[in-house]
């Protein structure tokens, strides 16, 4: 990647970490703020808060005491205001032009600083039709990264959704949210990165003018989750009416500080980059079995998600359960060529170049990196990618995907024979064989019943 641009850091008297991303040939200056919360920093009876807190700051602040004026402020200037809850960071985004950056970021300080906490129960409202839209028709989990993230960090608070519970939402108090405020948006549990056409120096003025007076917070920040070893493979089965099977596999990976971190973007790419890469090819192409299919990875500080999602009919599910682990025991077994991870540290190559033309992609890349207190992230993703070796990707693909870690989750209509059958699969397959000891599948069964029963149950037929 050619660099055609600066990267300016600095840390505020406060603890406000600052990385502003200097590119020429932008028209438009984006600001994220990531603050240092999400659903993993919750607990049973807080789960949920995290995403309400966000969206409630948009409801107004000093100077625009209402959702109106502050977004009519924000619009007048020519800009826009967003944000997301993650499980590891919640992000206030602001994309405006260059010239009205300075306005744009006292909008953007003072939102953060005095916040008004307006209008809850619309707000509760519409995270309520978020929950039951995330649950599809009979209740049930179908979001593919929600499901995965239940079975695979199953017993932690990375188990739970971003957006809660029902039960938890209508009990929220603007008490709660603003003692969620008071505890996280602190300027030590933050980092701030504008990417603009704009010199750096001057745009840290802006922001030294603007951002000195968010309060430090004196919490500490280094929430630490405990891990259950998962010692046999599962497959959790959510029963609903939809006729379409959403069907995920997935595995704990590694953290976004392991050096492997690197090798593990590769085996994604590998994977899924392209139609002539593994899962498309095989399950797409050769086998006609998915509408569509593809690789998640969630990077987190201690941790991380590796999945597998795939759409396909209800009789394809086994050629799709099968097909995977065929791919996944492929990988395992077969090292790659050098020609063929030559192909993907290429894609990867042009991937970050082609990050250059999304404010977002900058924001987000130097904004995950920066508040996992990684450094001169660019760089080290190339050279560390490049450096990746077959053998690399042979070692940490049997690691990442040994048999006993292995978490299927399937959601739609599937009678209990299919399940049965899934299993069976599973437990028979050649890339069980991978496992040290026999391993017996655990399977549990969510939702809806069959028709031989009337109640809503939660069995193991292992």
């Amino acid at each position: 990647m050619t660099e055609t641009h600066t990267v300016l850091r600095a840390e505020l008297p406060n603890g406000l970490k600052v990385v502003v991303v200097h590119r020429p040939y932008l028209h438009l200056a984006r600001a994220t703020l990531f603050i240092g919360v999400g659903a993993r920093s919750e607990t049973n009876t807080t789960s949920g808060i995290s995403h309400l807190t966000e969206h409630m700051m948009f409801k107004g602040c000093e100077g625009y005491p209402s959702s109106q004026s502050l977004d009519r402020a924000v619009e007048k200037l020519c800009g826009g205001l967003n944000g997301s809850t993650g499980y590891q960071w919640t992000t206030l985004d602001m994309d405006i032009p260059p010239y009205n950056l300075d306005q744009g970021l006292a909008i953007l300080s003072s939102i953060v600083r005095t916040p008004v906490f307006s209008d809850l129960e619309i707000e509760r409202g519409v995270i309520l039709s978020e929950i039951q839209d995330s649950r599809g028709s009979s209740g049930v989990l179908d979001d593919p990264v929600d499901m995965l993230h239940a079975s695979v960090f199953k017993g932690s608070s990375l188990e739970r959704t971003v957006l809660g519970t029902p039960e938890n939402i209508k009990r929220f108090t603007v008490k709660d949210v603003r003692r969620h405020h008071g505890l996280y948006y602190r300027a030590n549990n933050m980092v701030l990165v504008v990417a603009s056409p704009m010199p750096s120096e001057g745009v840290l003025e802006t922001v030294r003018e603007h951002f000195s007076s968010v309060e430090k917070g004196s919490h500490n920040y280094r929430d630490v989750i405990f891990f259950k070893s998962q010692a046999r493979p599962r497959v959790v089965v959510s029963r609903d009416n939809d006729e379409s099977i959403s069907l995920t596999v997935g595995f704990r990976g590694v953290s976004i500080w392991d050096p492997q971190t690197y090798a593990q973007s590769l085996i994604a790419r590998v994977l899924d980059d392209g139609m002539s890469s593994m899962l498309p090819h095989h399950l797409r192409t050769v086998l006609g079995a998915v509408y569509s299919v593809g690789v998640i990875q969630d990077s987190l500080k201690d941790t991380s998600l590796f999945g597998i999602w795939a759409k396909c009919d209800r009789k394809r599910v086994l050629d799709v359960v099968g097909g995977i682990l065929h791919v996944l025991m492929d990988l395992m077994n077969h090292p790659l060529s050098e020609d063929d991870l030559d192909h993907y540290k290429k894609r990867g190559d042009y991937h970050m170049e082609t990050m250059e033309d999304s404010m977002g992609a900058l924001t987000d890349f130097y904004g995950m990196y920066t508040s996992s207190g990684i450094e001169d992230p660019t760089w080290k993703f190339l050279d560390r990618t490049n450096h990746t070796s077959p053998r690399d990707i042979l070692r940490l693909s049997n690691q990442i995907f040994h048999p006993s870690q292995l978490n299927i989750s399937i959601t739609g209509k599937v009678p209990v024979s299919l399940e049965r059958r899934v299993r069976g699969l599973v437990s028979e397959s050649p890339y069980m064989q991978k496992a040290s000891r026999i391993i017996h599948t655990e399977i549990t069964t969510r939702g809806m019943t069959n028709r031989a029963s009337k109640r809503h149950s939660r069995s193991s037929l292992a």
